[in-house]
């Protein structure tokens, strides 16, 4: 039975203000102030206004629904997918939005968490995992290593090395209540329609439509499948195609017009995108789900499988998306196109390489470089630090198979993929990217592993607490 199945003995409610005379007023207040200020910090983009917007949205979350809106509207910032709000503009103090938002979804997280703990909330006894013990290690080695050089001189490359083990452990921490996941349930819907237009606006915007552009916060654009100027640069996208993967996970477990077209819509985003190295690590998820299913159908249903996958995959290798990626590869052999020019990265990177890092300078931000993933890992936080973050990554897909549920399996899909892409892409350099995948992080560590090692483990921990 997966941690995520709902649980037979829950109690009390969520955590809210009590429903006093005046709160449906403060409600319709609050919902009103919201309605004034979007337009202005849509059209001003003033760093007071985007404050007193998220400060006025999390309210009404409060009071209207519950924490769980507020925790996840946050997310949805630290993700880059809030429409029209650039997740790396510096909003006050010089903190960027993305932070902004994890920040505010951090403080509530832990607050909810630490509130139904002192009321005695249902909840799950805390499971030890190998996953768990190693996000600890690799928040306690990168602050360490972090205290020792200066962080201050660059937050933004600092953050994110934080913000990936931080935010795994306060996911775990608050969905080991009942009521978080009764809560995050009624509150999915806003959140996937919101992802959903955001998949929306892009693939409109590399149509050509401006607005949809600013929707997504387009910071650049190059040669797509559409032409010149159809592939957008947007810092959502590095969150956007997990997604993908767990909407993939769901239409695949129980196919339903609603998933499958969502299913559709983010692949047809990742495909405009136009960035083979993500095209590979998608297909790398979506193998994962793929054998996972195959494992669990019918004959007639497993042969229908591989059919449509084999089509897609033929249809993808004779389409330009194809040519794309196999003039990639091409290009790689004979030392030229983009293969080559991350090779030649690669080698001016690895003479910082060390065993501990260099930890965060002015130096840094000359040597970091948005076109590698981990080669950056290894230049901040040394290979000590690189081999905790890739063995958490591994501990997570191991976790989300053993636990034999499908659930487990669509997170398993994602740190696949995760795996597959931090050769060349900055997944968990860039703030929302690190907020995504710490999330996928700390959402595994909350599975309910049921095994003969967790029974003993189990066991010996009661007895030394009765003895």
């Amino acid at each position: 039975m997966s941690r995520f199945a709902p649980s037979p003995r829950l109690h009390g409610g969520p955590v809210r203000i009590a429903r006093d005379a005046w709160l449906p007023w403060a409600g319709v207040v609050g919902l009103v102030a919201l309605v004034a200020v979007v337009p202005v910090a849509v059209t001003t983009r003033s760093n007071i206004a985007l404050l007193a917007l998220a400060g006025i949205m999390g309210l009404v979350a409060i009071v209207m629904i519950g924490p769980e809106l507020c925790i996840c509207f946050g997310l949805l910032i630290g993700l880059g997918l809030a429409p029209f709000l650039d997740p790396v503009r510096l909003a006050a103090g010089g903190i960027p939005i993305w932070l902004f938002g994890f920040a505010l979804a951090a403080m509530v997280m832990f607050a909810v968490f630490a509130i139904r703990a002192l009321e005695g909330a249902s909840a799950s006894p805390v499971q030890p995992s190998v996953l768990l013990w190693l996000l600890f290690a690799l928040l306690a080695f990168t602050v360490i290593r972090f205290a020792q050089s200066s962080p201050m001189d660059t937050p933004s490359l600092a953050a994110p090395f934080v913000v990936l083990p931080l935010a795994a452990l306060l996911t775990f921490a608050w969905l080991l209540h009942d009521d978080a996941l009764v809560q995050l349930q009624r509150v999915l819907p806003i959140v996937i329609a919101l992802v959903t237009a955001w998949a929306l606006m892009y693939i409109a915007g590399a149509g050509g439509c401006g607005a949809c552009q600013q929707w997504v916060s387009t910071y650049g654009t190059g040669e797509g499948l559409l032409g010149a100027g159809s592939r957008l640069y947007t810092w959502g996208q590095e969150a956007f195609i997990a997604f993908v993967l767990l909407a993939a996970a769901r239409a695949l477990r129980k196919p339903t017009a609603l998933w499958i077209g969502l299913t559709v819509i983010g692949i047809a985003c990742t495909l405009l995108q136009n960035s083979r190295a993500q095209l590979v690590a998608l297909f790398g998820g979506l193998a994962v789900l793929l054998i996972w299913r195959l494992h669990h159908a019918r004959a007639a249903t497993a042969l229908l499988l591989v059919v449509l996958a084999g089509l897609g995959v033929y249809a993808v290798l004779t389409s330009s998306v194809g040519d794309h990626i196999i003039a990639g590869y091409r290009g790689l052999s004979e030392g030229t196109g983009t293969g080559a020019y991350r090779l030649n990265l690669l080698s001016e990177v690895r003479q910082s390489w060390s065993l501990l890092g260099t930890g965060i300078s002015y130096r840094t931000g000359d040597i970091y470089n948005v076109d590698l993933g981990i080669p950056n890992t290894i230049v901040i936080i040394g290979w000590v630090g690189a081999a905790l973050q890739t063995a958490a990554i591994v501990a997570g897909v191991v976790r989300g198979v053993v636990s034999r549920s499908a659930v487990g399996i669509a997170f398993a899909s994602v740190l696949v993929m995760l795996l597959l892409s931090r050769p060349s892409l900055p997944f968990i350099e860039t703030g929302p990217g690190a907020v995504a995948y710490g999330l996928t992080l700390g959402a595994v560590a909350s599975l309910y592993v049921r095994s003969a090692a967790t029974a003993d483990t189990f066991a010996a921990l009661r007895r030394g607490m009765i003895g």
